[in-house]
């Protein structure tokens, strides 16, 4: 486990001590633990998902894929410019306007933007942020129930839901619903979760 955390340090370009509950999130997620990671701001849950594509590459030839559910559009365009700065394959999926549509019926799908959509296609991308109204289209349903996302996630990150304490259930309802996204991946893969508990129940 070491050896693969030095790895992923130096592929993102870590060059302080990770802290004591970062460091336990990432023995959980070793071990194939699911995750609800509750931290103050500033702490760093973000790097924890950030390390995953090498730190849980295994066996495999390239890194795993981590697909990051987010509400606010604000993180998703500075975490990507911050991934890709290192060199590191970080999309995201989107919709125009307000993204608060919660299905197909409702959300005009041709509205889905990415600037890179078939390298998502093809899985060439390490880390992939997503409004959770974009990841529960069938068009991306498809996508990931592809032999190349079913062999490659290695965690699914559902991040900002105290937002729904915050705001109400009824606040992005496909924010909520993002904690059934294992089912799709067979309950194979490593789930990290930043919400309070009761947020679940």
């Amino acid at each position: 486990m070491e050896e693969k955390l030095e790895f992923a340090r130096r592929k993102i370009g870590i060059e302080y001590q990770l802290k004591e509950k970062q460091l336990e999130t990432l023995k959980k997620l070793w071990d194939k633990r699911d995750c609800i990671c509750v931290l103050p701001t500033g702490y760093g849950k973000s790097i924890i998902y950030q390390l995953l594509p090498w730190f849980l590459q295994g066996e495999r030839e390239r890194p795993g894929i981590v697909i990051v559910v987010a509400p606010l559009s604000s993180i998703i365009i500075d975490q990507v410019a911050f991934l890709a700065s290192k060199g590191i394959k970080a999309l995201s999926l989107n919709f125009e306007g307000t993204g608060c549509r919660s299905t197909d019926e409702e959300a005009d799908v041709s509205k889905l933007i990415t600037k890179d959509m078939q390298c998502i296609i093809d899985g060439d991308v390490e880390i992939l942020y997503s409004h959770p109204e974009a990841i529960f289209t069938k068009k991306i349903g498809r996508i990931l129930r592809s032999s190349i996302y079913q062999k490659s996630v290695c965690c699914i990150t559902i991040d900002e839901v105290h937002m729904i304490e915050e705001w109400g259930e009824e606040f992005r309802p496909n924010l909520r619903n993002s904690v059934n996204l294992p089912v799709c991946f067979l309950l194979q893969h490593t789930y990290l979760l930043q919400l309070p508990l009761q947020t679940l129940q």
